[in-house]
């Protein structure tokens, strides 16, 4: 039977330190307002960050998290 997640919940923790998006999930990289410099580089990373999150789900609770703005509140 093939994996219903794309990560377990040991293997993602480990890409999230790994990576150092980490503080996505911990509010040490907080969300920057649309006009700041770095908005778009911040926006990408989260969305990098909820697409690993999503994908350590099984397919039922997907939509009910797919729709949340930011990787915190997932």
């Amino acid at each position: 039977m093939a994996p219903t997640t794309l990560y377990s919940p040991k293997s993602l923790l480990c890409l999230l330190w790994a990576e150092g998006n980490m503080g996505y999930l911990t509010s040490t990289i907080l969300e920057l307002a649309p006009d700041a410099v770095t908005y778009e580089m911040w926006v990408m990373e989260n969305a990098i960050v909820k697409s690993w999150l999503i994908g350590a789900m099984k397919p039922s609770m997907m939509n009910l998290f797919i729709y949340l703005p930011i990787a915190k509140n997932i």
